[in-house]
């Protein structure tokens, strides 16, 4: 019978109250505890057994110790706990623990203790004993009088040569002094310029381990560089010494050597572009005098993947890690190479980030989820893109609608919030999930056009006729006079009055129901009187066609009403801007061309009438003359001038100075200095007046000796 089963069947059956009450409350008692043997073990006797007596009355289980060695040194000040489980001896009926065994020459002095005992009986009762008084008596010192705890010590370092080239092997000698032997020397010469290079992984080192006595141990090193070797100057920072006791010390030394070669210069390797799929990455190095080579590798094992400064980051390399292995061939046939591990390569971005609700909101239109779509082309997507839709009512799932792009609305959705969440998925991108803004679906109302019946004329009761509309639609009504609302005119009937004369009435029909857009509708016009402008005829142009001249527009007999005229000039049949008023002076634009007038009569409740006027061709303009002046002495090597006198403004003025009646050459300004060959000549100037749309006029002096 299983523990489990006995334990089951003796809760089931009846127990004295004292027996249940020690079985189903109660753990196992603690009868005695006692150490076999002295509180010291001397080397090699490094144990001690624990005796232990227990009593339940359900039976005993098992008897568990937790152990705790403490190290008696300054050094590691640590403590190291285990558990440990007792055996039953059936014959004395104790259990029996042993701990210490095993111990060897190395082993440092220590204290062993008890931090606990754990006792469980037969029903899983347990009794945790941690009381001090029981338990420190059973702890003993570990003495070992062989044991060194003196570290070993760094006698020198040798590095050969210190200034070394790719290529080149470097040799490092420890000598190391220790009594008790073997000695253990380890150090990584590591490079302290800034990148984390180091040299000698396990593979790149052969050691040379020599006893040349007095306690003195050699260790060579030799480290294997080639042409991938860092540059840098590779320091002996720290050298852990290590003798058999486990004795350590850390020594410091100022040991380097310095990898370089002035004449193959070798720089940083740059790689720029973000590391996810999809994306570009580009590297540059700049070895001076080098030719570049690049060769993009993969995975742990830098399994060739593209040659060039460029590589396309696709599916394929997501996850391993991505290598960029540089290399620079200089003219004299020196090759360095460099090797730089990049992070791994990251999940794409997929060019996606909205999602909308497009299509008609009446009930019963098919709604789309309209999105950007991925492109596999511009992702690099080798398998399919998946894309999923979720229809929403309310923020709750719609049951029975299809995951599809499209979905009917309903009946239900009406005044309800529709949303739709998109799910795009595709291999080696990160998934999007997105979720539209609500869309609002209403109810569409059937609402037909009103028409209004009644005799034309005031005083005349009109009616609006709604027609059919949906049932249970709520109807109001408004009448309007020219467009705009009557006051208090808001029944199914309408009496006309004097102010209607010569309007414009209709009726507006507002239908609502809830849950439905609300509908407005708005009949035809209905006249009851319309007025006519009486004495319209065709207008006629007055006043002078030329350019800058005023002209204006008179009617034959005046129009009826008069208060209600508005005039338009045009150039050649087009309306001349800003020219609305009933005169118009003519500008520069005008010339040569045809301009009419366009008169409109309109006012409420009339016909509106327009007439326009037959054209006129315009004609130059007259400038205003002036006169001629000069001023000056007139005598040689003074300068006599040219001024144009009364002529008004807008004109504009050439000059030309003659002798005898011929030009003088390049004298075309209204200033002329006098020269000697003007002496005793006849002196002239003639003056040429110039404007936009006007007749040129040309004007001279007379002439005059100069002295």
């Amino acid at each position: 019978m299983s523990l489990l089963t006995a334990a089951v069947l003796g809760l089931l059956m009846p127990l004295s109250a004292s027996a249940a009450a020690q079985s189903i409350a109660l753990g196992p008692e603690l009868l005695g505890a006692t150490r076999l043997g002295t509180d010291t073990a001397i080397f090699p006797d490094a144990s001690r057994a624990i005796e232990i007596r227990a009593a339940d009355p359900d039976g005993m289980l098992s008897v568990d110790l937790l152990i705790r060695w403490d190290d008696d040194t300054e050094d590691t000040g640590a403590t190291r706990a285990q558990p440990l489980v007792a055996t039953y001896d059936e014959v004395d009926e104790v259990w029996h623990t042993e701990e210490g065994g095993g111990m060897d020459a190395n082993e440092r002095p220590k204290r062993w203790s008890v931090t606990n005992i754990q006792l469980v009986d037969r029903l899983h009762n347990i009794t945790l004993i941690t009381d001090r008084r029981v338990l420190d008596p059973l702890g003993f010192t570990f003495e070992n009088p062989s044991y060194d705890a003196v570290p070993p010590v760094l006698d020198s370092v040798t590095v050969d040569p210190k200034i070394a080239v790719p290529g080149e092997d470097v040799r490092v000698t420890l000598r190391v002094k220790d009594a008790n032997k073997p000695v253990e020397a380890n150090y990584i010469l590591t490079d302290r310029t800034g990148s984390p290079d180091q040299i000698g992984p396990p593979s790149m080192i052969k050691r040379e381990v020599v006893d040349e006595g007095n306690g003195i141990t050699a260790f060579t090193d030799t480290f294997i560089t080639n042409d991938a070797t860092a540059y840098g100057r590779y320091s002996l920072d720290n050298v852990v010494l290590i003798d058999k006791y486990h004795n350590y010390e850390v020594a410091t030394t100022d040991a380097a050597v310095t990898i370089d070669d002035p004449e193959h210069p070798v720089g940083a390797s740059n790689v720029s572009g973000t590391m996810r799929v999809g994306n570009t990455l580009t590297a540059n190095a700049n070895w001076p005098g080098a030719i570049m080579d690049y060769r993009w590798t993969f995975g742990y094992q830098r399994e060739p993947l593209a040659n060039g400064p460029k590589v396309d980051l696709t599916w394929d390399y997501q996850p391993p890690e991505l290598g960029l292995q540089v290399t620079g061939k200089w003219p004299d046939g020196t090759v360095r190479t460099r090797h730089t591990t990049l992070d791994a390569v990251g999940k794409g971005k997929l060019a996606i980030n909205s999602v909308s609700i497009t299509g008609n909101r009446t009930v019963g239109s098919i709604l789309s989820a309209t999105h950007p779509l991925v492109v596999p082309a511009k992702h690099q997507i080798a398998s399919d893109i998946r894309y999923a839709y979720v229809w929403f009512r309310d923020g709750k799932p719609i049951l029975g609608a299809p995951q599809q792009k499209t979905y009917k609305s309903t009946v239900e959705d009406i005044d309800r919030k529709i949303t739709v969440r998109l799910f795009v998925r595709a291999d080696a991108y990160d998934g999007v999930e997105l979720v539209s803004v609500p869309f609002g679906v209403v109810g569409v109302l059937k609402a037909p056009l009103p028409t209004i019946t009644g005799a034309a004329g005031i005083g005349s009761t009109f009616t609006a006729n709604p027609g059919s509309w949906t049932d249970g639609t709520k109807l109001s009504y408004q009448w309007l006079r020219n467009g705009k609302p009557i006051a208090k005119a808001t029944t199914k009937e309408y009496a006309s009055s004097k102010a209607d004369l010569n309007q414009v009435l209709q009726v507006r029909v507002t239908g609502s129901k809830p849950g439905y857009t609300s509908v407005v509708k708005t009949s035809a016009s209905k006249r009851p009187v319309t007025g006519k402008f009486t004495g319209v005829r065709t207008p006629v142009i007055s006043g002078t066609a030329r350019v800058g001249s005023k002209i204006g527009v008179t009617v034959p007999s005046p129009w009826v009403p008069a208060d209600a005229l508005k005039y338009q000039w045009l150039r050649n049949g087009k309306p001349i801007k800003g020219a609305t008023a009933k005169t118009y002076t003519t500008v520069a634009a005008d010339l040569k061309q045809k301009v009419s007038v366009k008169v409109t009569a309109s006012k409420t409740g009339y016909t509106t009438v327009a007439r326009t006027s037959s054209t006129k061709t315009i004609g130059y303009g007259i400038l205003k003359e002036g006169t001629l002046r000069y001023v000056g002495s007139k005598k040689v090597g003074t300068t006599v001038k040219v001024q144009p006198v009364g002529w008004g403004a807008g004109n504009t003025y050439s000059y030309q100075w003659k002798r005898d009646g011929n030009k003088i050459k390049g004298a075309t300004k209204s200033a002329y200095k006098l020269q000697r060959a003007d002496r005793g000549r006849a002196i002239s100037a003639t003056m040429t007046v110039k404007r936009s749309g006007f007749i040129t006029i040309i004007m001279g002096d007379g002439t005059f000796a100069p002295r």
